[in-house]
């Protein structure tokens, strides 16, 4: 024979579980994100460095511009 009670603790059980499985899902998705950022600053970095890269060879060798990374 179930109680009134019985149904709220069944109810905050399932609401429970809702909100673990959505905050999983909500972690998982920001990991995505900052790994995607870090992705993006990882390249923004290697483009500088070759752009500065580039810059210092042609200091150094003038007549080879025609050939640098640009």
């Amino acid at each position: 024979m179930e109680t009134g009670g019985d149904e709220g603790l069944i109810e905050r059980v399932v609401d429970s579980k809702d909100l673990q499985q959505q905050s999983k899902a909500f972690d998982k998705l920001t990991d995505r994100v900052e790994d995607r950022q870090l992705d993006s600053t990882r390249v923004q970095e290697r483009s500088t460095v070759q752009s500065q890269s580039s810059i210092v060879h042609n200091q150094i060798n003038p007549k080879s511009k025609k050939y640098s990374i640009k």
